[in-house]
């Protein structure tokens, strides 16, 4: 929806004046929308209009965004090395919950709505009980996760609450903790790392097919 689109773009920018946000800057955040990138870019474009109409901005930055591909979404995963980038910057600055995020997405493949609703009592010593979540396709669901070795090894580093929201914030300061790590992460390195949509997802599920050959996941 046009709510959801325009709350998702305040999260990210968060007291930011809008004439302060670069092209640039756009243009990576459209990169984390996904499918959506396109609808994201139209909504933008006829907001930073009606901006510039009004007197808050001096020119429109979407004149120097490219329009999104209408090609399919390649499908971006982290590299081996770009996740161990993340996960030290994750603890080299003390972040507990992207260390919760990048864990639990990345080595259990647990959706992000999966995470940002998981509490501390599913997770176990050797599986997570994921509650049932509405899906448009599959309706109702709940499953247990089993830890694979690398996944339970983290467990312990997490530090998980004792009861609650495992990862402890909400959705908007999380995008806040994600860009501290991103920029942490790329500090000094010539290869940048963005973060696409799901991409925790989809790395664990290419990872994981590779090794099992289990693409019904």
């Amino acid at each position: 929806s046009l709510k959801s689109k325009f709350k998702r773009f305040e999260a990210a920018f968060s007291g930011r004046r809008v004439g302060t946000i670069t092209p640039g800057e756009i243009e990576k955040f459209l990169r984390t929308t996904g499918r959506s990138k396109s609808a994201y870019f139209r909504v933008l474009r006829a907001f930073y209009n009606f901006a510039a109409l009004h007197g808050w901005v001096e020119v429109t930055p979407m004149l120097k965004v490219p329009r999104p591909s209408q090609e399919p979404d390649e499908r971006v995963i982290f590299s081996p090395d770009q996740m161990k980038r993340l996960l030290g910057a994750a603890r080299e600055l003390n972040d507990l919950p992207m260390l919760r995020l990048l864990v639990l997405g990345g080595f259990f493949g647990l959706r992000y709505k999966e995470i940002m609703s998981l509490q501390a009592e599913d997770v176990g010593e050797d599986e997570i009980f994921v509650r049932r979540m509405k899906t448009r396709k599959k309706g109702l669901r709940e499953r247990y996760v089993t830890a694979l070795p690398n996944a339970k090894a983290w467990l312990p580093l997490l530090q998980l609450p004792a009861s609650g929201q495992v990862l402890g914030v909400n959705d908007k300061n999380l995008r806040l903790h994600r860009e501290k790590v991103l920029e942490h992460a790329n500090a000094g390195c010539s290869e940048k790392i963005d973060w696409p949509y799901n991409v925790l997802r989809r790395s664990f599920g290419s990872y994981h097919l590779a090794a099992f050959e289990n693409p019904g996941l």
